[in-house]
């Protein structure tokens, strides 16, 4: 028996094959067409599945999703880099697919569940977990479960507005952490600091190559992030914070830029509980696949959450 993950994030489409263990044993990555529609999205991943999971039995379906989840529908319902969601019920489809259990929660949160039970030295309690690439997004666990706060989610990190008259986002707000530090809103600063287009890619690079620009650049996306992140710690209390995605890839750099901003604003009690516990992602790509594992196989009631 077998869980098939799956994973529908900005720029790619992922699906992966763990045993109930949950560890990962295979896995087929496709890249997301410009314009690219939910119902196209779903269609792909099905055949995905289908490819990967031909003569093998499943015990259920397990997709991260790069978006909004009705939780109490089982499927998502919004996502601001794809459009359509609000027309495709993922669950019901993915299940007259597969004939097994299907469950579908959004790509961070099942990012944090699977860095719980991975990170290295292992939280105590709570680890609040940030991605940071086409979008920026936050999870949360506690004593190795998912905190699950709201029917539509919680730590919406990437949507805390961090300058009221910064750029507009596609959520209708201005300013929003998003718009300024993800990677195309990385582009967007150093195009407002150093007045030429560049890529995310680029500026991180010349970041760790010592370029003065760059590290301008850096230095205000780590403030931006510190606004934001500081809250949060304020609110969660979490002793481990992780970060994730292809803007924080191999970056320790930025990552030691962002803890330096960000410590000096979070309540002193909370602050040294988790000072020395920011850390890069250790799984990487595998993040959202490797949690999406590990929620069917806590819900199927195969793996005890600690």
């Amino acid at each position: 028996m077998k869980i098939l993950c799956l994973e529908s994030g900005g720029t790619k489409l992922v699906a992966a094959l763990a045993d109930l263990s949950g560890e990962l044993l295979d896995r087929r990555i496709e890249m997301r067409s410009s314009g690219q529609t939910a119902e196209v999205t779903m269609h792909q991943l099905r055949r995905m599945g289908k490819d990967l999971s031909r003569d093998t039995t499943l015990a259920a379906v397990s997709q991260g999703f790069g978006g909004t989840v009705d939780r109490s529908l089982g499927s998502p319902t919004l996502c601001y880099h794809e459009t359509g969601w609000d027309q495709v019920h993922a669950q019901s489809f993915l299940t007259d697919a597969f004939r097994v259990p299907v469950f579908i929660e959004n790509d961070c949160n099942l990012a944090a569940l699977a860095e719980y039970r991975f990170a290295v030295p292992k939280p105590a309690d709570t680890l609040l977990y940030v991605t940071i690439g086409t979008g920026i997004g936050g999870g949360v666990v506690h004593r190795g479960k998912l905190v699950e706060l709201g029917n539509l989610g919680e730590a919406e990190i990437g949507h805390i507005v961090v300058e009221p008259e910064g750029p507009e986002c596609p959520c209708g707000n201005h300013g929003c952490l998003e718009t300024l530090c993800s990677g195309p809103g990385l582009e967007n600063l150093a195009h407002r600091i150093i007045g030429e287009r560049t890529t995310a890619r680029l500026i991180m690079s010349d970041f760790k190559a010592g370029d003065a620009l760059a590290d301008r650049v850096c230095s205000a996306a780590a403030g931006y992030m510190a606004q934001a992140l500081a809250p949060a710690i304020n609110l969660f209390s979490p002793d481990t914070l992780i970060f994730g995605g292809g803007v924080m890839n191999d970056n320790a750099e930025y990552l030691s830029k962002i803890r330096h901003e960000t410590l000096p604003r979070v309540f002193p009690p909370f602050r040294t509980s988790c000072s020395e516990r920011f850390f890069l992602s250790s799984l990487r790509e595998d993040v959202v696949c490797q949690g999406a594992a590990i929620y069917a196989l806590q819900r199927l009631g195969e793996l005890d959450p600690h």
